[in-house]
């Protein structure tokens, strides 16, 4: 009986699941690449107007400091 049992139990398994695709990393990573770029170039053209407005701003200062001298002289 027991080998009769074994030799009737020795079949095939077979599991189907019906799973999710996994996620793409690499799109993932190229996204978000793509988006620190274009983050850090914003922040480069921003930090350039600033120094832009600051370098303005002094020449202004100084050219009116220049008329005040000559003025005075």
């Amino acid at each position: 009986e027991m080998k009769a049992l074994q030799c009737a139990a020795g079949g095939n398994v077979n599991v189907e699941m019906n799973a999710a695709p996994g996620v793409d990393l690499t799109v993932l990573l190229n996204n978000m690449r793509a988006e620190y770029e274009a983050l850090a170039e914003q922040n480069r053209r921003d930090a350039e107007a600033l120094q832009s407005a600051s370098l303005q701003q002094q020449i202004s200062d100084d050219a009116g400091a220049t008329t005040s001298a000559r003025n005075e002289l």
